[in-house]
């Protein structure tokens, strides 16, 4: 466990966990404010960082960016703002002056950093608020309108939503989005005076927009703290729950998991599910709202959400600072077999989702030849036959891993074939075994079939979270 607060966390491209605090020890292992959670054991990222980190982004490079108070990285000069590549820390620029409160990185790698009022300048030039970073230089995004900045999200289209609020002022909070050149306004004067304002962003899959924080109302509807935007349109998620919702992920279904201090019933909790329009409670309900709900919560591969914040216990259980809440069936993936070489290598078939119900399984496969097609197919066993015998132009050693109950045609392109399965969001399937495998079929330039090459297979245990 963290011997202080986690403040925030984020989840790297091969599923690791990182989480950025005030604490100096984590697991066991020095860490100063900021570590990685690897195949269950905690690293640090170098010599760590000198001040509180308060927000983590991942870089579509796989950067680590981490921003809040603080002067060194790594024993490096960087003012309030870092990244870690991998093996060692670097600044960005001459950093921000002030304090760092959101952060987000765009799809080109563009890095956003917001604060509040004492953010005032980024790389030596005025910036209030807000401030961009495009690789060698900072510049300011605030066109004079927005707040104090409070939070970042990056929606699907590319675009940024931007959180900002002022609390104990009667225009406390507003949303606008950046198109990477203008600023456009959502929403503005969110309800109540004089505490409504704005905890987090959060972008769904979908493209909606999901805000959270301490309003009871938003875009002229009433919201106790939690709201989606869709289109042009606002829709109240937060039910019974008190306006004061801190952070949220969704699931692989669309149903979302909220942190905050939740009204259900006649009680409280700090941890509740909403789906189908219905809240569910996934930590201990108790009397009165919780002092110390979770900061961050992050979604891992494996079905866990990992919550961090400054409180003590959580579901009825001490876990000081940090906690992990488990799938209670996990997807699973198994790789079996060994796959033949083709034109393009030997052909290499992998997940790139895990079979969660009421989500879409995604796979790639690799080695693919410059001309061909890969069939993807799912069955319920894998017989393992020689190809041979039954295809004249079978390679050799090539083996049919899995019954052909399901056949998806992809066309390569550039040696990956990828390709994905909807499951159904149905219980009954929770459990249910399935395996899969790619057939290259490779082509010569008049479209004749030359060859046909396999794949390794993957066994899915289908889960739910």
């Amino acid at each position: 466990m963290p011997d202080s607060a986690i403040n925030t966390s984020a989840v790297v491209g091969n599923g690791d966990l990182v989480c950025g605090g005030s604490f100096t020890s984590i697991g066991g292992i020095a860490a100063s404010r900021i570590a990685i959670r690897s195949a269950g054991a905690w690293q640090s990222l170098g010599t760590g960082i000198n001040g509180p980190v308060t927000k983590l982004v991942v870089a579509p490079n796989g950067d680590v960016i981490a921003a809040g108070q603080f002067t060194q990285a790594g024993g490096v000069p960087a003012n309030n703002i870092a990244r870690w590549d991998g093996n060692g820390w670097f600044p960005l620029g001459s950093g921000i002056q002030g304090s760092v409160q959101a952060l987000a990185v765009m799809p080109n790698g563009t890095v956003v950093a917001g604060g509040g009022g004492s953010f005032l300048a980024a790389g030596g030039q005025p910036a209030n608020y807000l401030a961009r970073w495009n690789g060698s230089s900072w510049a300011s995004i605030n066109d004079g309108s927005l707040l104090p900045v409070t939070s970042l999200a990056v929606l699907p289209s590319g675009q940024l939503a931007i959180g900002s609020a002022i609390e104990f002022t009667v225009s406390s909070g507003r949303v606008d989005l950046w198109n990477g050149s203008s600023l456009s306004n959502l929403v503005t004067t969110l309800g109540p005076f004089p505490t409504g304002t704005i905890r987090f962003l959060q972008a769904l899959a979908n493209g909606d927009l999901l805000v959270g924080g301490t309003f009871t109302s938003i875009g002229g509807i009433v919201s106790a703290g939690l709201a989606r935007r869709s289109g042009s349109a606002w829709t109240d998620l937060a039910g019974a729950a008190t306006p004061r919702v801190t952070a949220a992920v969704e699931l692989p279904n669309g149903d979302l998991v909220a942190a905050g201090s939740l009204a259900l019933g006649a009680g409280f909790v700090a941890v509740a599910r909403i789906g189908n329009g219905s809240w569910t409670a996934l930590d201990a309900v108790g009397p009165v709202p919780p002092p110390s709900p979770p900061s961050t919560l992050s979604l891992l591969p494996d079905g866990e959400i990992a919550a961090g914040g400054t409180f003590q216990t959580i579901g009825g259980v001490a876990s000081p600072y940090l906690a992990l809440l488990r799938a209670p069936c996990p997807a699973t993936v198994v790789s079996f077999g060994s796959g033949c070489a083709g034109a393009g290598g030997i052909n290499q078939i992998a997940a790139a989702t895990m079979p969660w119900i009421g989500s879409a399984y995604r796979a790639r496969a690799t080695g693919m030849p410059p001309l061909g097609l890969a069939a993807i197919v799912y069955g319920f066993t894998a017989p393992a036959l020689p190809l041979q015998p039954f295809f004249a132009q079978a390679g050799p050693g090539c083996v049919g891993q899995v019954a052909a109950d399901a056949i998806e045609l992809v066309l390569p392109v550039a040696g990956v074939a990828r390709s994905q399965l909807v499951i159904p969001n149905q219980p009954g399937l929770v459990g249910l075994t399935l395996h899969h495998c790619a057939f290259v079929l490779e082509l010569d330039p008049l479209g004749a079939l030359v060859a046909i090459t396999s794949s390794n297979g993957l066994t899915l245990g289908l889960g739910t979270m």
